[in-house]
């Protein structure tokens, strides 16, 4: 057999069982969302990292809402130099594991909404590789807007960046943002919705500024009604219009 992907979501699995049956294959992508907690992250980086292949080729590695036990030390993850794709949704994942990812040197695409960082600034050591990047609802980040908007700002090569806000978490982030010129140069894609503040015209400015986006988030904003969202050629537009 021959086995490339693994998907195990929700399963229940112990971290013994995960090794034996899994890591002795050339994978290259893994998803294990939210896997039963009979195998928690550091259990599976550490039988990933058990296959020297693995650990420079596997591309994508999924663990959304998955468990972490407490007394658990900084998480691991530099020993997977192959990484492109990582996504640590609603994990108990800290600043100081951050920079520990921020150091992957394959590193294009980074989902770490709804963790516990407080500090972004690490993701300036993968400012010339990252390219997506998912980062809302961050409720425990203590960086004022201009050192948040200091560090997107150095981010010249993102092409996704997805700063929607939760219904319960109200930001204006989103409008300074907006209000930029020499910020993200490259994107195509920009997902605000939930962000106060927003309206019709700075987003427009925004996007004619950027005439290569192909999509932006507007749902539950006050944006997303003229007329310039459904007659601008290649742009999708997700709102509650």
């Amino acid at each position: 057999m021959n086995l490339k992907m693994v998907n195990i979501q929700k399963a229940k699995i112990s971290a013994a069982a995960f090794i034996k049956a899994f890591c002795h294959h050339k994978l290259v992508e893994v998803d294990a969302t939210a896997v039963h907690s009979d195998l928690p992250i550091p259990d599976i980086l550490s039988a990933l990292c058990s296959n020297s292949w693995i650990q420079q080729n596997l591309r994508c590695l999924l663990l959304d809402s998955t468990s972490i036990p407490q007394d658990s030390k900084r998480l691991s993850f530099g020993q997977l130099t192959g990484l492109c794709i990582l996504s640590v949704f609603n994990v108990c994942f800290h600043t100081e594991d951050l920079a520990n990812v921020s150091q992957l040197p394959n590193l294009e695409n980074l989902d770490i909404s709804n963790t516990l960082v407080t500090n972004i600034s690490a993701l300036l050591n993968c400012k010339d590789r990252l390219k997506f990047l998912t980062m809302h609802y961050l409720k425990c980040l203590t960086m004022t807007k201009p050192q948040i908007l200091g560090v997107i700002r150095e981010l010249q090569y993102l092409r996704h960046l997805d700063i929607s806000n939760h219904r319960q978490l109200k930001s204006d982030l989103a409008f300074h943002l907006l209000q930029q010129e020499d910020i993200l140069p490259n994107v195509v894609s920009l997902d605000i919705s939930g962000g106060s503040c927003i309206t019709d015209g700075a987003v427009e400015r925004f996007i004619q500024q950027r005439p290569e986006m192909q999509f932006v988030g507007l749902l539950a904003t006050d944006a997303g009604y003229s007329d310039f969202f459904t007659t601008k050629q290649g742009l999708r537009v997700c709102s509650l219009k």
